[in-house]
């Protein structure tokens, strides 16, 4: 048989162990007390509660029958539950607080001072009838739309919007409206817009050698127009391709056309867009060959570098730094056969020389 001492002894362990989780239970539930630290202290006591917990139900297997356990099992499993709800419920403690601390850090920061973000500036339109929709997009944005400046201010905006040709349509009786409808009367004409963006395209600068700068000048403004077309509605198809890729290989350099038309393996009529992902590749291959050869060949150098003196020779008779062998009074005193035998004599020295 079991000693009533030993039993009571374990009982008073696990009582105590009962004593201490219904403390911390207790201060648990006091949350103006709370702290992570403070919460995180009473987490390790509950661990170390858990690590005693288990050497006492060991000591009670050792010294106790199945009859005598059976008696305390309950017991001791309502100690175990205490112990792990009070776990979970620390655990959750001390999450929601660094949730917290985290929200009032991000609402702090969100209540600082503002990011500093640089000015727009205002659109400038100068009457080019092709950037007419984009001025009026974004000076509709920035300014029209604008609830807080008045019509005077606006009137004020718009006049310091406009430049060269279309400063000319302004008038000083003008107030917002009227001045901004004038300039729509004047340069919303798509049929206009559409000339201009098409001739961009056939004005085109012809490239006259191969060059990386001259090369992207073409592509940008070619594709930038088609652009500006697309948005008026004015698409491409199958013909227009075609006479946009006359348009285009015409305004090539002679090399970089012949480098397209090698690429070509049948009679087709080359697709457009492949012609123009050609040009953006043969774009980057003269940036690469200039970016690897950024200074000038030796010859072009030493051409540079050449500087043609005029100093007069020296007079091969008397010396004189003054004149020239030709322009001698002594040398044209000389018999013929002498100036013959001495201009011969002068020669060879200055090959030697050089």
């Amino acid at each position: 048989m079991t000693s009533e001492t030993e039993i009571t002894t374990l009982n008073r362990k696990r009582g105590n162990i009962k004593s201490q989780i219904t403390k911390l239970a207790n201060a648990l539930v006091d949350k103006t007390e709370h702290s992570i630290p403070k919460l995180q202290a009473q987490l390790d006591i509950v661990s170390r509660l858990q690590e005693k917990f288990e050497l006492l139900k060991n000591d009670y297997y050792k010294i106790t029958n199945k009859t005598e356990f059976a008696d305390i099992e309950s017991s001791l499993d309502s100690v175990e539950d205490d112990l792990l709800n009070l776990e979970v419920s620390l655990k959750t403690s001390i999450n929601q607080l660094k949730c917290n601390v985290q929200s009032v850090s991000l609402s702090n920061q969100s209540k600082g001072a503002p990011i500093k973000l640089p000015k727009i500036p205002l659109p400038t339109f100068c009457g080019r009838f092709e950037e007419w929709n984009l001025f009026k997009t974004q000076f509709n944005d920035l300014i029209n739309e604008n609830s807080q400046l008045s019509d005077n201010e606006k009137l004020h905006y718009l006049r310091g919007s406009l430049k060269g040709e279309a400063k000319i349509i302004e008038t000083a009786d003008d107030d917002f409206s009227s001045l901004f409808k004038a300039l729509e009367q004047r340069y919303e004409d798509k049929r206009v817009i559409v000339d201009c963006h098409i001739k961009n395209i056939l004005n085109l600068q012809v490239l006259k050698r191969e060059s990386s700068e001259d090369l992207r000048i073409l592509l940008d403004n070619v594709k930038k127009n088609l652009r500006s077309l697309k948005i008026l509605d004015f698409g491409r198809d199958k013909l227009s391709n075609a006479l946009l890729l006359n348009v285009v290989l015409d305004k090539l350099d002679r090399e970089t056309r012949k480098q397209f038309e090698l690429t070509l393996k049948d009679n087709e009529v080359p697709d457009f867009d492949a012609c123009l992902e050609f040009l953006e590749r043969r774009y980057q291959i003269l940036c690469s060959i200039h970016n690897n050869n950024p200074t000038k060949s030796n010859s072009e150098r030493s051409k540079s570098l050449f500087i043609k003196t005029n100093k007069p020779k020296k007079c091969g008779v008397c010396s004189n730094q003054t004149h020239s062998l030709y322009q001698c009074d002594k040398f044209k005193a000389m018999k013929l056969s002498d100036r013959t035998e001495l201009v011969k004599k002068t020669s060879s020295l200055l090959e030697l020389s050089e």
